[in-house]
């Protein structure tokens, strides 16, 4: 148990510190999430926003997605509840394709207020 939580904590240091860097790097913007889930219908998690994301070119404009496949998913979603939880925001650089008609997000991290 206690080397499963030393895990855990290197993995949110390490989250943190790519996160922070992420942010200079990748000029990633705010978002409220309202609401973060996932669809078995589409095989994505994705992430309701407040603000607006059409300039993405995605029909979807407060919604962005990510295949289940994708590696980061699960960390995604995480992120997205934690924001929720937490009432932060999310800080999002988007790839520039679509997922679902949604928006597929390149960059992530929770923001400090």
């Amino acid at each position: 148990m206690k080397n499963i939580m030393k895990a855990a904590f290197s993995l949110s240091l390490t989250l943190g510190m790519v996160a922070t860097s992420a942010h200079a790097v990748y000029d990633l913007k705010p978002y409220t999430v309202l609401e973060a889930g996932a669809s078995n219908l589409t095989n994505t998690v994705f992430v309701v926003v407040k603000e607006d994301v059409s300039h993405s070119g995605c029909s979807e404009s407060n919604f962005i997605r990510l295949p289940i496949s994708n590696q980061l998913s699960g960390t995604f979603l995480e992120t997205a509840k934690e924001a929720i939880i937490s009432g932060k925001k999310i800080g999002v650089s988007f790839s520039g394709s679509c997922t679902n008609g949604a928006a597929t997000p390149k960059n992530f991290s929770l923001r400090a207020q």
